[in-house]
């Protein structure tokens, strides 16, 4: 679906599964258009090993934002797209951990879990295409447009794309025994990265969030908003026309 602002038409694909991440942004005023990537994951963060956990799921981000890209033929579109990958994943105890997918390991890490913090690392990544960046001028961008800590641009024949991580602090409780197994008997925690949710069944079982609180949901929309304005875009130019 096509977004519009000020006479600028951009037409916003998400490449992302997560209902969550879709909700964020519908929320915020976009309807993305949703195309899931097909990245082999694992070898995507094999290929990173030694990386710092920011850079892993900015990878990880960015794989996924550059097969839908290709896969879409968009640099030769002469509609004005931008294509958002995103990734998440928690550091606790100096491990990093993704979805766990199965029942005991999902109990085994919320026993390191409760009571504790870890960090939650969400990776982003946005390619403009030809046809939008011809419109843009970057010199229109803020002149303190500090991206992240966590940063890379690259400019290719037919692309740009800013890749960037947001980390946020995540504080959780102590749920009680019967609590966690009625929680882990549900489908939620076992296809999230770090096998809890904010927004959902497991929202009641975080204490507190230091840091973007959207970013814990999967998608950080003030980063998004940085990344935009750093290209010379502006964060409405993306809210679905009415």
């Amino acid at each position: 679906m096509a977004q519009k602002t000020q006479g600028l038409q951009i037409t916003t694909i998400l490449a992302s599964q997560s209902p969550a991440r879709l909700e964020t942004l519908r929320s915020a005023g976009i309807e993305p258009q949703v195309k899931v990537s097909e990245v082999d994951e694992d070898a995507v963060q094999a290929a990173h090993t030694g990386e710092s956990y920011p850079g892993i799921v900015m990878a990880l981000a960015t794989a996924k934002a550059q097969e839908v890209y290709r896969e879409l033929k968009l640099a030769d579109s002469t509609s004005p797209t931008i294509v958002i990958g995103a990734d998440t994943m928690l550091e606790i105890e100096g491990e990093l951990i993704g979805k766990p997918h199965r029942k005991e390991i999902a109990r085994q890490r919320w026993q390191a879990m409760r009571n504790s913090e870890g960090q939650l690392h969400t990776g982003h990544c946005v390619i403009f295409n030809p046809a939008l960046l011809q419109q843009l001028n970057p010199a229109d961008a803020p002149d303190d447009a500090t991206v992240s800590p966590h940063y890379l641009r690259t400019v290719g024949t037919n692309f740009v794309s800013i890749s960037a991580t947001e980390t946020t602090l995540v504080h959780f409780g102590n749920p009680t025994d019967a609590d966690l197994e009625r929680y882990l008997n549900t489908p939620e925690p076992l296809h999230v990265a770090g096998s809890f949710t904010v927004d959902g069944l497991g929202g009641a079982f975080i204490d507190r969030v230091e840091g973007d609180y959207h970013s814990v949901v999967g998608i950080s929309l003030p980063l998004l908003r940085r990344i935009l304005n750093s290209e010379g875009a502006n964060w409405t130019d993306l809210w679905t026309a009415n």
